[in-house]
């Protein structure tokens, strides 16, 4: 009987399109590399324009639950498509390895059904983890200059407040719909089911546009 293997693919901006690493190329490799395993693939799952910084993804969280059912295996492009934290990651694999399934991810050649791969798998993660934090650390550093200076170190103010003569301050309009945002989660409604509920109320973003399942989870995550 063959292995099940189910796809997950993710971008977090539109430009990774335009570098090789676009939703379609994500798939197209993931489903050659199941291929060659001889694996069958049983669903494929995808979160788009969302940041890998949390695991709290509807497609992800999708996929998760396939790859259980099916004990079989999580194919994905690269690490980074999954989460971009080391302890997201390894936590990940432990509760998948839990129900008797695995993760393999093509650009790195890793299946964690081996002692090999796991141990491959601890190693890159903490890497990328590495990378990330030491640019968090450069970035963190030129803004606390820029803020030692009282200098106004942004021109987009979060979602929430706004500038006004260099000050930042609550945005009445969008607190209320931040509130909104919140009680909707909270009352169990995913992602994609809040973003389709506030464009039913006519709620905009400020571009005058739907709000996007992108923008709906760095609210939540900003306001948690």
């Amino acid at each position: 009987m063959k292995k099940k293997a189910v796809i997950y693919t993710r971008v977090s901006l539109e430009k990774q399109a335009e570098q090789g690493i676009s939703l379609e190329a994500q798939l197209s490799q993931c489903e050659k590399y199941a291929e060659l395993q001889n694996w069958e693939v049983v669903g494929t799952f995808t979160d788009e324009g969302i940041s890998g910084k949390t695991t709290d993804r509807d497609g992800l969280q999708e996929a998760l639950k396939a790859v259980k059912k099916q004990k079989g295996v999580l194919v994905i492009y690269s690490l980074s498509r999954l989460s971009r934290s080391t302890l997201s990651t390894l936590t990940l694999v432990e509760e998948l390895q839990k129900s008797k399934a695995d993760i393999a991810s093509v650009s790195e050649n890793i299946d964690t059904a081996a002692a090999c791969g796991r141990f491959q798998l601890s190693v890159l993660a903490a890497m990328n983890t590495l990378e990330r934090e030491q640019t968090s650390i450069r970035t963190s550093m030129a803004m606390n200059h820029l803020r030692s200076t009282g200098k106004q170190f942004t021109t987009h103010a979060p979602y929430g407040f706004q500038f006004i003569e260099g000050k930042m301050v609550q945005n009445d309009e969008e607190q209320s719909i931040i509130s909104t945002i919140k009680e909707l989660r909270e009352k169990g409604m995913k992602q994609r089911e809040i973003v389709v509920e506030l464009e039913s109320r006519g709620i905009k973003n400020r571009k005058g546009k739907a709000l996007q399942q992108s923008e709906i989870s760095k609210i939540l995550r900003r306001n948690q």
